[in-house]
């Protein structure tokens, strides 16, 4: 019966909650726990499996030159790199710009320890979640409501980006993905404040099966990619 189970759960795609069951059978705990909190025992499972999963892939897909861990940082006072600072790069608590003078060309607030003179380009990137949406840039980001359920697939990935130079205009661009890491809409706002909406489906093997594009809240024209 448990083979019977595994199987079926991993004909279902859920592979965490095979696993969760087959360690509660060898654990001799299957039968000791109520209907509920197995259940939530397996969910858990499936989503933590699911995150490991999506993060080595991701690993895996950025072709790092070298294979290394936070832990294996030096953080000693000789080299000058902060404890507390290095500790903060692993929670995602941080900022990616430049600023030149008083709060920066895009008036983001974070300084770096050198000075840039007449600066021609700055990008702003922004990683890992959608804090950024309402507290810097508002001028340049477009207004997108991101609902949890998409949150929860940001990390790891570029949610938003502003480009901006000197004496001209900001133009900002809002990403947003699904639980695959595959970018399902993106929102730019460009010259003129014009704002265009690309939404973007997938078919089960990840190609592109149709785009719908829009300008200022009207669709302008849907491009189906694959034959039906």
């Amino acid at each position: 019966m448990t083979d019977e189970t595994v199987k079926a759960l991993h004909g279902l795609k859920l592979p965490g909650m095979a696993g969760c069951w087959t360690s509660l059978e060898e654990t001799h705990r299957l039968d000791k726990l109520s209907l509920r909190d197995g259940m939530q025992l397996m969910l858990q499972h499936e989503c933590d499996t699911r995150q490991a999963n999506r993060i080595a892939r991701l690993i895996r897909n950025a072709g790092f030159r070298l294979n290394a861990t936070m832990e294996e940082l030096e953080t000693d006072t000789t080299r000058g790199i902060p404890a507390a600072e290095a500790a903060d790069l692993v929670t995602g608590g941080y900022k990616v710009s430049y600023a030149s003078g008083t709060g920066g060309v895009c008036q983001t607030g974070y300084a770096a320890p050198y000075t840039i003179s007449d600066p021609q380009l700055e990008i702003v990137n922004y990683y890992d979640n959608y804090v950024f949406i309402g507290h810097h840039l508002t001028s340049a980001m477009p207004t997108v409501s991101i609902n949890t359920n998409l949150e929860q697939y940001a990390t790891g990935s570029l949610t938003g980006q502003v480009v901006y130079a000197t004496g001209g205009e900001a133009l900002g661009t809002v990403s947003v993905y699904d639980q695959k890491g595959q970018l399902v809409r993106s929102v730019r706002k460009g010259l003129g404040g014009h704002v265009e909406d690309v939404r973007t489906a997938y078919s089960f093997t990840g190609a592109v099966d149709t785009r719908l594009i829009g300008c200022d809240c009207q669709i302008l024209f849907g491009m189906g990619l694959l034959s039906k």
